[in-house]
């Protein structure tokens, strides 16, 4: 074996052990949740590139600051999800993390949507549907205004 292949090999092993400590046991719910995360953020940069419909700028146009944000965003996702494995390891249980992660794939499935809601690649019916649910979600609880 050549030596840049032992270090890629060996580079991997560490990065994947450390990934393992860190997170806990690679499963289907972690690759979920980054897989999600990914198109959550192709689907940002497309809405802000391609259709120019991006709300985290004045034009709705491409936002290095925008992007900068967002990749701080998914750290952050994924440090919760850290942070819920060493609470798993503390008390001795095995549902913060799935917990956790599941209630973050809710997170990304949702802003996957208002993404393609913005794109107007919803068919209409959904498209109604899903603003009726951001109306109440956005009203404030007892009908008054906070």
């Amino acid at each position: 074996m050549s030596y840049s292949k032992f270090s890629v090999s060996a580079a991997a092993g560490v990065l994947s052990a450390c990934a393992t400590f860190i997170f806990g046991e690679w499963s289907n719910d972690i690759l979920a949740l980054i897989v999600l995360m990914v198109i959550d953020f192709i689907m940002g940069l497309l809405l802000a590139i391609v259709f120019r419909k991006s709300p985290k700028s004045k034009k709705g146009g491409l936002s290095s600051i925008a992007a900068w944000k967002g990749i701080a965003k998914k750290t952050c996702t994924l440090l919760l999800v850290a942070v819920a494995y060493q609470a798993d390891i503390l008390l001795s249980t095995a549902y913060i993390r799935p917990t956790v992660v599941g209630a973050l794939c809710a997170s990304e499935i949702i802003s996957i949507v208002e993404n393609a809601a913005k794109m107007g690649i919803l068919p209409e019916p959904v498209q109604k549907l899903l603003d009726k649910v951001i109306d109440i979600l956005n009203t404030p609880k007892g009908g008054g205004e906070s």
